[in-house]
């Protein structure tokens, strides 16, 4: 959280600011259930860097999708993003039990 609140606001001291610290990044290292992400291509708030960093971070990801034309808020309005969570499923569902942390991107 602070480095998407720095993107933003560079001049800001945000680190000193923020309370609660959030690393997505480290906190799915430890996650033992697949992991799905869906961008937005467009998102102005999770940049396309911060993603690809998240998703180059988690060791059990079994699928990556960006919507095309989608922001970070009108994502879920898109049919894309319907079909992106639907595959995104349909991978999860597909893995043999247990593996879900040995699955290569």
């Amino acid at each position: 959280l602070t480095a998407v609140a720095s993107d933003h606001y560079p001049w800001l001291p945000v680190g000193l600011l923020l309370q609660h610290r959030m690393d997505p990044a480290e906190e799915l290292k430890a996650v033992q259930t697949p992991v799905a992400l869906i961008t937005g291509e467009h998102d102005t708030i999770i940049r396309s860097a911060r993603a690809d960093s998240l998703r180059r971070a988690v060791p059990n990801l079994v699928s990556f999708r960006t919507i095309g034309g989608a922001g970070h808020n009108d994502i879920y309005h898109m049919p894309a993003f319907r079909e992106a969570m639907r595959q995104a499923m349909a991978d999860i569902l597909s893995l043999p039990d247990g593996s879900a942390a040995l699955v290569p991107l």
